[in-house]
């Protein structure tokens, strides 16, 4: 491992360090200013669920406005030497728990990009799957929002799974060549520091630490019929800080075609869940075609979770979403969409199951 830390660091001593020093003789670069961007989505959403007592949707509305924003503040200069550098600080809208959702600077050129901070790791960046035009719908791998009750079913997250998360972390991508690109991360510890002074984390139980990341995109062509696709892998592997415990692994694969304005892609993943016994394991896959059509986008995708609980049998949830998107003007849309998610849980207990349908209309600006 000290090997590896070191190789990194001579990436980034040659391609980074003494880059400054060469544009400070030269005296172009600037100052990196700052502009700002980001996002806010919103929905009106009716839902019909199991809201009967002892169900998970007891006592709920079937009504909800809900939100999620963003504001971000990133810049970049470039030096005399070619050398790109940058900075990016993604603020919450809202009062939540990781009030700063990302934040970290990178540094690219001919030698590739080094990424230093909060950040998602190659391994997770690299994760393709399919996606609708729905505001805030990442795609089914992963959503802004979850607008069903979920109760104690194991499998009713609709977040793709992950071991390091925005924890502080160093990553490296290759240049892109001949359609590849490959890229490495390394987590000292998958919780977040908490002082804003930073500092390294400590070992605690049933987290996981020395966390690597590997990914692996190809995107390519196949010329004069206007098809493209692309590939990617990826591979995360934790240590588990518990004496004893079991080490985290996850691994997926994805791909994507484009034809004739139509997009069909899909996903497969698999986590230990950092256990080791039969039947623990947690299964995401995910299949779906989108296009446009002029300023009209439209899709639609299906995906299921199964979380393997030994001894009472498997949690599912299976996730149907159907959506539309009409983009009014540069950066401001509308959409509408229908979802679908039913819960079910392998010991057939009422709390850990849900047959939930959303009507959803929603707007999405980006500025």
């Amino acid at each position: 491992m000290k090997k590896a830390l070191l190789a990194t660091s001579a990436i980034i001593a040659a391609g980074v360090i003494a880059a400054p020093a060469i544009a400070a003789e030269k005296k172009a670069a600037g100052p990196i200013a700052l502009k700002l961007g980001g996002y806010f989505t919103a929905l009106a959403v009716h839902s019909s669920q199991d809201d009967g007592a002892g169900q998970p949707a007891a006592n709920t509305h079937n009504m909800m406005l809900t939100r999620e924003a963003e504001v971000s503040f990133s810049g970049s200069t470039t030096l005399d030497n070619g050398v790109s550098a940058g900075v990016d600080v993604q603020l919450e809208a809202e009062t939540c728990g990781d009030q700063v959702d990302e934040s970290y600077i990178w540094f690219k050129g001919s030698f590739g990009q080094v990424v230093i901070g909060a950040e998602n790791g190659a391994g997770n960046k690299s994760f393709r799957g399919s996606s609708v035009p729905m505001a805030g719908f990442v795609s089914t791998w992963s959503s802004n929002y979850r607008l069903y009750a979920t109760g104690t079913n194991a499998a009713a997250s609709p977040f793709r799974s992950d071991v390091s998360g925005d924890s502080e972390k160093l990553t490296y991508w290759t240049p892109k060549m001949s359609g590849f690109q490959v890229g490495v991360s390394y987590t000292w510890d998958s919780g977040e520091i908490a002082s804003s002074y930073g500092g390294q984390e400590s070992d605690n139980d049933a987290q996981q630490s020395n966390i690597w990341e590997l990914g692996a995109t190809y995107s390519g062509n196949t010329g004069k019929d206007g098809v493209a696709y692309n590939v990617s892998g990826a591979y995360i592997k934790g240590d588990n800080e518990t004496s004893g415990g079991v080490d985290q692994k996850v691994w997926a694969l994805g791909a994507d075609v484009t034809f004739s304005g139509i997009t069909i892609a899909g996903g497969y993943g698999k986590d230990n869940q950092a256990t080791s016994g039969n039947n623990t394991d947690r299964t995401d896959w995910n299949v779906g075609a989108k296009g446009s059509s002029g300023a009209v986008s439209y899709g639609i995708s299906y995906s299921k979770t199964k979380d393997e609980v030994s001894g009472t049998g498997d949690d599912t949830r299976d996730h149907w979403i159907a959506a539309a998107s009409y983009a009014f003007g540069p950066g401001i849309s509308f959409s509408a969409g229908i979802e679908n998610v039913k819960l079910e849980d392998g010991a057939n207990a009422a709390a850990a199951e849900n047959n939930a349908t959303s009507i959803m209309l929603g707007t999405a600006l980006f500025f």
